[in-house]
């Protein structure tokens, strides 16, 4: 049996409603995996460019048509990325160094660099534990705090992490997201790319928050995020 098939999209113009996951994002996607699937499969298509119009909108957008074919190829989901994962790291609270610029505090609205104990993993990220002078227990006179609690994840290079917890969850995190993204570069790189850093916020509240709402929350992010990739 000969077959038709045409699908068009119009790309959305950039602007500050600009919605990374919608329908259109989506829509061209499946253009292009569509596309991909005839190459693999030797079937011709063609493809206009121009202005196109869809229910929502106008603008610049492309139209790809199979026609006269005996079957339509499948199009294939892209492949997932390959990330990075930190395994067979098992660090001690005493092997970290101390340091006199070991994280940034912003409390008061005044961002400064802080002493504490650090050790460093080698995706960029670190394990930190705030200490006024060197001393594990030194805070306050009646500081009763134990080595393995007030630890935090953070970037190297920023200084900035997530909220404190005991070392073994602060451990659990930095491996769970060291994988995500490139730690090594400069926060200014990072920003660039806020849908993977509010991948790994929900990645930790999914795994590690403290109320079984925000966990369900942050999984039902998780997938829509997933769905829309």
């Amino acid at each position: 049996m000969v077959k038709l098939h045409r699908t068009t999209v119009v790309f959305q113009p950039i602007s500050e409603n600009y919605d990374p996951h919608g329908a259109t994002t989506k829509q061209a996607r499946y253009l292009i995996r569509l596309a991909v699937a005839c190459n693999e499969a030797f079937v011709p298509y063609e493809i206009e460019w121009g202005p196109k119009q869809n229910h929502v909108f106008s603008g610049f957008g492309a139209t790809l048509t199979i026609r006269d074919v005996p079957y339509i190829p499948e199009a294939k989901p892209f492949p997932k990325e390959i990330k990075r994962r930190a395994v067979d790291w098992k660090p001690k609270p005493f092997q970290a160094e101390y340091r006199l610029e070991a994280y940034v505090s912003t409390e008061k609205d005044e961002v400064k660099w802080c002493p504490g104990f650090v050790i460093d993993h080698s995706s960029g990220l670190s394990l930190v534990r705030p200490s006024a002078n060197g001393e594990w227990n030194n805070e306050v006179e009646d500081d009763d705090r134990k080595v393995t609690d007030d630890w935090r994840v953070t970037h190297r290079e920023s200084g900035r992490g997530f909220n404190p917890v005991n070392f073994k969850r602060a451990v659990d995190i930095l491996l769970l997201v060291a994988g995500e993204l490139d730690w090594t570069l400069p926060m200014d790189e990072l920003a660039k790319n806020p849908a993977g850093l509010k991948r790994c916020i929900d990645l930790v509240e999914a795994n590690f928050g403290s109320e079984r709402w925000s966990r369900n929350r942050a999984k039902e992010r998780l997938e829509h995020a997933e769905q829309a990739a």
